[in-house]
């Protein structure tokens, strides 16, 4: 995966609190995924997730994340802004405003 897909994922990460955090963390890994393939990624998709996994969740993976901040944005904005998002701006590590700063991770 790109430095960029690692920069866009890690991008997502920090942020404020909300409902069911490790499957919005999930579904979120599940999105940028689809949208990489979509732009041409070529690493198996278990690999790929894993990655993006990692990137989003500061390596500490989704289990470890406690909050969305805003899951209503994230699910309503986020989630279309990616499917939709050129493979251009994706593979430049550009995050859409609605993706920024959602997951919050456990410190530990």
């Amino acid at each position: 995966m790109s430095r960029a897909a690692l920069a866009l994922s890690g991008a997502l990460a920090l942020a404020g609190c909300q409902s069911r955090p490790v499957a919005a963390c999930m579904e979120t890994v599940d999105v940028l995924a689809d949208a990489f393939e979509r732009c041409g990624e070529t690493t198996p998709r278990a690999d790929l997730e894993a990655e993006i996994e990692a990137a989003a969740t500061m390596r500490m993976g989704c289990r470890s994340v406690v909050g969305i901040r805003d899951e209503r944005a994230l699910r309503r904005e986020c989630f279309p802004a990616l499917e939709a998002i050129d493979c251009a701006t994706l593979t430049g590590g550009a995050v859409p405003e609605p993706c920024r700063a959602q997951i919050l991770v456990r410190a530990e």
